[in-house]
């Protein structure tokens, strides 16, 4: 097992110790989805859905359909589950879609890269399964600046060429103190802004919107234009999206 692996991983298990009991029990660190390689585009998240671990009855998933490691399994293995996520079948495709398809994945190729041959990697900003979804949660279950730490130290680990960040809150995390430029409105889909920078001196574009109603098509919102979110989902629209990130997030840099 790579040493810096290790060191990460057992960072990220000290942060179960804060609110502890809104953790999914029985769940472990998901550190990636995908193998980490260079010149890779990074996009970074909340945290694992429960649904990475568990059936919708809630129980834990049987061995055969497991998306990643169950705490009675060794540390290498559960990296081999982390970076075989999209190569071995057992991707959500409901957050991150298909080759070819709409959902994350679509926004991700309108930037020259992909999930399923190995030059896009997804992490979350909070690597731990919640018991609901961040949002709902009553009270904080991580100290800030340890994630942010504990990011930062992924992001060295993995050394990507390009890192899209997804939801305000994120970008306000990660920007607050990297002088990142004013974000900018998607023209023809309001209800998203990109804002332009860097983390770690890694060109940067942050993505202001509520990635669940305008990645996966959920939520009940319509934009300035009076356009319901759900649109905001296919694939022709994620095209665009991704082509303006592209535009006003990378274009023009060395």
């Amino acid at each position: 097992m790579d040493y810096e692996k290790t060191l990460l991983w057992e960072q990220a298990q000290r942060l179960k110790k804060n609110g502890s009991e809104q953790l999914l029990e029985g769940s472990t660190p998901v550190l990636w989805y995908g193998s980490p390689g260079q010149g890779q585009l990074v996009t970074i998240g909340t945290n694992p859905s429960k649904r990475e671990f568990t059936a919708p009855d809630g129980t834990f998933l049987p061995r055969e359909k497991q998306k990643f490691a169950s705490v009675t399994d060794a540390v290498d293995e559960a990296f081999s589950y982390m970076e075989t996520y999209f190569t071995g079948g057992r991707a959500s495709t409901r957050w991150f879609g298909r080759p070819g398809g709409g959902k994350l994945e679509a926004m991700v190729e309108a930037l020259g890269y992909s999930f399923y041959d190995g030059t896009a990697v997804h992490l979350d900003y909070f690597p731990h399964a919640t018991v609901r979804p961040m949002g709902q949660l009553r009270a904080p279950v991580f100290d800030e600046n340890e994630v942010t730490k504990l990011l930062l130290a992924r992001l060295s680990f993995v050394q990507p060429e390009r890192i899209v960040v997804l939801g305000s809150e994120h970008c306000r995390r990660l920007a607050e103190a990297a002088g990142w430029e004013e974000a900018v409105h998607v023209p023809a889909y309001p209800s998203i802004r990109v804002q332009k920078g860097e983390i770690g001196g890694v060109p940067a574009a942050g993505l202001h919107a509520k990635p669940s109603e305008q990645m996966i098509g959920l939520g009940s919102g319509r934009d300035a234009f009076g356009i319901h979110h759900g649109s905001y989902s296919r694939r022709d629209a994620l095209l665009q999206i991704g082509e303006f990130v592209e535009k006003e997030g990378f274009s023009g840099r060395g």
